[in-house]
């Protein structure tokens, strides 16, 4: 293997040797988040260093599927991938299929994509007893018609104002985990015959004691306090690979 000399070697769009990577695999209900860094191409390969596990329990080997995804300075890029063999030795590095394109996400933080996954949703402040201890805690369904890294668009039966904090617990059919959320209602829309629309923006719980100091988080039941930014990251993911899914298809 020959090294490559020019370390800004563009490879295709956006991605250069020297690119930090992240590779995330799906596999048995399972997903696993590893970190790498190209190397140097051949032929139809990319060189890869040795991966290290960021979260997740789905094991990175040779023929398993991800995919990748990459920032820059304007946007996240995902391309879709295959693991083609470890080369041995003091290299320890592996070979992984090079993309003939790369997907860019759109500028805002976070993509949104579409789903129709069903959502259970709380007002949280009817779990803070000691603010309302005669408070009947109700549960309400709910679709969540998109989502993001950072919020979804909900269609509920619940009646909520603008502003109202909301506990979020979405069941994604093709993730096989539970996501236990934090979230604010940004705005509301009448859908008609007692539904409504609500944009919601939901935190991770370090944001959550930042933004909402005076807000006692720590009453709410112990898994609406496991939000965190692994937490987040294993979300985008989800929505990276269901984004990239969804294009190979010719659907986005």
């Amino acid at each position: 293997m020959d090294k490559t000399a020019n370390r800004e070697r563009i490879i295709v769009g956006p991605l250069k040797i020297w690119d930090k990577l992240e590779l995330v695999f799906e596999e048995d209900g399972k997903q696993g988040r590893y970190r790498t860094r190209i190397e140097d191409v051949e032929g139809n390969s990319l060189v890869i260093d040795r991966p290290s596990l960021l979260t997740g329990d789905a094991l990175f080997r040779v023929d398993a599927a991800f995919v990748a995804w990459f920032i820059k300075s304007d946007s996240a890029y995902t391309f879709a991938g295959r693991v083609l063999k470890r080369v041995d030795g003091d290299l320890n590095v592996y070979w992984i299929s090079k993309p003939s394109s790369v997907d860019r996400n759109q500028r805002r933080r976070f993509y949104r994509i579409a789903d129709d996954s069903p959502v259970t949703v709380i007002l949280a402040d009817h779990l803070i007893r000691e603010q309302n201890p005669e408070a009947e805690v109700k549960v309400f369904e709910g679709i969540a018609l998109d989502i993001s890294g950072n919020g979804m668009h909900l269609r509920s039966k619940l009646d909520a104002g603008a502003g109202a904090k909301v506990l979020l617990t979405p069941r994604f059919r093709d993730l096989k985990r539970e996501f236990f959320l934090i979230g604010v209602i940004r705005r509301k829309e009448s859908l008609g015959d007692n539904w409504y629309g609500y944009g919601i923006e939901f935190f991770t719980i370090e944001e959550v004691r930042q933004l909402f100091s005076s807000f006692p988080a720590h009453i709410l039941p112990k898994q609406y306090l496991t939000f965190n930014e692994n937490q987040r990251s294993l979300l985008l993911n989800h929505i990276f690979a269901k984004q990239v899914a969804l294009k190979k298809k010719g659907l986005i």
